[in-house]
Formats: C-alpha cells, sequence, structure tokens
C-alpha cells in the first residue's frame, strides 16, 4: 500500500508530538516505553524510500519532462544506481537539482555520464555537474560515454568555463586538477561500455536520424536488468537488445502531442518532428515483443489528460504492466519490481 509521504510526513509529526507528551508523564511505564518503540519504528519503515540492495537495481527518473521547460518535469535524465555505483544517463535541465533531492552526495559522487545523444534538452545540465561537482568535492576525473561529437562538445565546455577553473586553482579554493579532469569516449556502434564489479552498461544504436549516431542502453547487475531508450522511433535494434530485461524505460509522444503537433505545424514538419520519436501505439507493439517485467514512459507530457491517453491507447495492444515515469520516479528491481515516487 503506497502512502504519500506528506501524508506520513504529518503522522509522523503527530506521532512525535505524542511521544514527547508520553515522555514528560511523571510515571513511565514499560508497556508505554514498548508502545513508544514500535510506532517510532512504523513511522521509519512507512518513510523509507526505496534502497538499492545488494543484488537490486534502483532507477530513479530525475528528469521526465520534454524540450518545452515546466515546473514540475526537469529536462532528460535517469539515474541508475547498482552494485555500489552511481551512474547517470543524460543530464538535461535541472539534472543537478534532482540529483541533491535523491541525496546530496551524488553530485560529486557520479562519477559515470552516459549520453544517447547530444540534443541540447539531453545535455544542458551538465556543465552545472561537472563544474558544480567539482567545487563541491569531486576527486576524480569525470568518465563520459557519449555519440560521436561528445569530446568536441567537453572541448568548448571547457573553454567556455577556463575563466571560472583558472581562477579558482589560482586561488587555492577546494577544487583539485584531478576533479575537474574529464575522461571521454566517443562511439558509433553497439558495444560494452562499462563494466566493473558485476554492472555492465552496453551502449546499443537506436534510430534518431538525422541525429546520428544515437544510442539506448542496457544496464546489467545480479541477474536484473534495465533498458534506457533514448529519443528515437521504433527500433529492431532496441527490440534486440531489450529482450529478457525486466525494465524497459522508453521515450514517447503522447496522443494529445501528436494532435497538437498535426493541428499546429504543416504536414512536412509534423511528420520531420513525430517521425523521430514513438507513438503510444508504436511503444506499444515494441512493450509486445520485448514483454519486460514493467514498462515505463518517459520523456513525455505527464498531465492527467496525456497520462490517460497514453495508458488507453497502449491497453488497445499490451496488456503488460506499464506505468508512466514523472520526476522522483524510482523503480527497485529485486526479486520482484517495485515502484514509487521520492517526494
Amino acid at each position: 500500500m503506497k502512502l504519500s509521504l506528506n501524508i506520513l510526513n504529518s503522522f509522523g509529526a503527530a506521532v512525535t508530538a505524542l511521544l514527547f507528551l508520553i515522555a514528560c508523564t511523571a510515571e513511565t511505564s514499560q508497556p508505554l516505553a514498548k508502545f513508544k518503540a514500535e510506532i517510532a519504528a512504523k513511522v521509519e519503515e512507512k518513510s523509507d524510500p526505496l534502497k538499492a540492495g545488494e543484488n537490486s537495481i534502483l532507477v530513479t527518473v530525475l528528469g521526465s519532462g520534454t524540450p518545452i521547460p515546466t515546473a514540475d518535469q526537469f529536462g532528460a535524465s535517469i539515474l541508475v544506481q547498482a552494485g555500489g555505483q552511481d551512474l547517470l544517463f543524460d543530464c538535461g535541465r535541472g539534472c543537478t537539482t534532482r540529483l541533491t533531492q535523491v541525496n546530496r552526495r551524488l553530485i560529486t559522487d557520479v562519477q559515470n555520464l552516459f549520453l544517447t545523444h547530444l540534443h541540447s534538452d539531453h545535455i544542458v545540465g551538465i556543465d552545472d555537474l561537472w563544474m558544480n561537482g567539482w567545487t563541491q568535492g569531486r576527486n576524480d576525473p569525470l568518465q563520459v560515454y557519449g555519440p560521436t561529437g561528445t569530446k568536441r562538445f567537453f572541448t568548448h565546455l571547457k573553454e567556455a568555463f577556463s575563466e571560472d577553473i583558472n581562477i579558482r586553482l589560482k586561488k587555492g579554493l577546494p577544487a583539485t586538477t584531478d576533479g575537474i579532469a574529464l575522461t571521454m569516449t566517443d562511439m558509433t556502434e553497439d558495444q560494452i561500455v562499462h563494466e566493473q564489479d558485476g554492472v555492465k552498461v552496453t551502449a546499443f544504436l537506436v534510430d534518431h536520424k538525422p541525429v546520428d549516431p544515437a544510442f539506448g542502453y542496457r544496464i546489467d547487475y545480479a541477474g536484473r536488468s534495465v533498458v534506457i531508450s533514448g529519443d528515437t522511433k521504433p527500433s529492431e535494434n532496441l527490440v534486440k537488445n531489450s529482450l529478457g530485461a525486466d525494465v524497459v524505460l522508453h521515450e514517447v509522444m503522447s496522443p494529445a502531442i501528436v494532435e497538437y503537433i498535426r493541428t499546429n505545424f504543416t504536414d512536412e514538419q509534423f511528420k520531420s518532428i513525430v517521425g523521430i520519436h514513438t507513438t503510444a501505439e508504436q511503444a506499444a507493439n515494441i512493450f509486445a515483443e520485448i514483454t519486460p517485467g514493467l514498462a515505463v514512459y518517459y520523456h513525455t507530457r505527464i498531465t492527467p489528460k496525456d497520462r490517460s491517453s497514453l495508458l488507453t491507447v497502449t491497453a488497445e495492444t499490451y496488456a503488460g504492466r506499464v506505468e508512466v515515469g514523472n520526476d522522483l520516479f524510482q523503480i527497485l528491481i529485486g526479486d520482484d519490481i517495485k515502484t514509487s515516487t521520492l517526494e
């Protein structure tokens, strides 16, 4: 049973007040002490967020939004935690803010960044992750993997921030040369890009042309697996690399968005926009081929109308478990698959 953390917080405050009154009574019996301990344990248990265990994967949708800025949906970004590692996939608008909401240490602890492609809405948060993570204590180079052009992007980023970097280094501020360093890998084909302590990350080509190459990623650990599509139209290579996956996160254009574009753009513009993404009807067919334990939509609008239309259209073709991811939506992949939203 899911309870809102706001409700739990109110419940916790009430329980705290009750325990305070009990503690202040002149005579405290053993049963009362036991009662206090039991209540405190239940509050802690119910308010505890999902956590990655020894043989599990924890996925957090940091940003579920589209290129259009909104207050409740930040730019595309997904955090995957497995085997004691913090792996970041894309870093759109507000990425570091969401990271600190999950855990303040993450802005310095994220050592591996994987980019699906170089569209601005997937990378505009990188400068904040790179610079802020460094000034707050990252002491090792940031490892970056992405499509052709990734090295060039970071070369220009280093030039853009060179004045700030030089000032901090010369002034002896708490920022090391190793912490601002970068290790960059440009990719052009399917490959294993990261393998450490049982955690394997495989990059595979998807179809987002004219953006080429563009990648999706599969993360495997302890017999669990999750796939992140990145931006793509229906891709057989994605299906091939997703077979057997526990969870598949797939971009989607909701029926409401598709209709908006159809109404407000020319036929040519409509085809060029919708033609490089995936509709709900197409995604349903993809899920039917893969049959994951859980399918999650992300990188889409999540108004009640959009959610309803997405799930209704999907259910016409695919009967499996499907959820629409919002910001801070979490998935724990263990013996079973649990979901929640961090608040």
